[in-house]
């Protein structure tokens, strides 16, 4: 697992990073694919490092880290 769980873009279509979720299985990895907004249509592999207790059922929460990659996509035409 990266150490600081920074996500990072593979291209404009695909990205890799770490999520809560209330799914079960620690350190499984989930394909999501965004429907709404700039990065609609664009997927996202990630790996469950917690557990996300606040979070509702199916969902993700994200890690992002701004300090090294402030965006995940493209975000151009």
């Amino acid at each position: 697992m990266c150490s600081d769980q920074s996500p990072w873009a593979v291209n404009d279509q695909l990205s890799y990073g770490f999520a809560a979720t209330t799914l079960p299985g620690c350190c499984a990895c989930y394909e999501l694919t965004f429907t709404s907004g700039a990065v609609s249509g664009k997927k996202m592999i990630v790996q469950a490092t917690n557990t996300g207790g606040d979070l509702s059922a199916n969902q993700f929460d994200i890690a992002v880290s701004s300090h090294k990659n402030p965006t995940l996509f493209s975000l151009g035409s």
